[in-house]
């Protein structure tokens, strides 16, 4: 683990193995077991190569220019609005999230609510 010269800050648990495969390739630094606060957060992300993020924290220009050797923020949600995306690019980084990452589940949770107001004789 400690061979790797970035470090890719993991703001909360993950399932699967994304960690596993992150630990690979970078020098990890991981909040297994609960979403960081904002000021553990701020305090973690300063020698930050990456950050996967949860869209309750809040990377915004300060975050960003505390981390200097900053080149990727993925945010696992479907929006951005905790990022300064726009300040992000200015200053090279790239930011990702998970467009899709709801659209099943939304899907099946409509037709369940349909079919909860199907008529038993139908």
């Amino acid at each position: 683990m400690g061979q790797f010269m970035d470090k890719v800050l993991i703001t909360g648990p993950l399932i699967g193995n994304s960690v596993s495969r992150l630990v690979d390739h970078f020098r990890v630094e991981y909040s297994k077991d609960e979403v960081m606060n904002q000021a553990a957060f701020s305090n973690a992300v300063t020698d930050a190569w990456g950050i996967v993020t949860m869209t309750s924290l809040s990377v915004d220009r300060h975050i960003i220019d505390s981390s200097p050797q900053l080149k990727v923020i993925s945010n696992l949600g479907v929006g951005c609005d905790n990022i300064d995306v726009s300040y992000a690019q200015s200053k090279g980084i790239t930011v990702t999230n998970t467009p899709d990452v709801l659209s099943e589940s939304t899907a099946e949770m409509g037709m369940g609510l349909l079919l909860c107001h199907v008529p038993p004789n139908y």
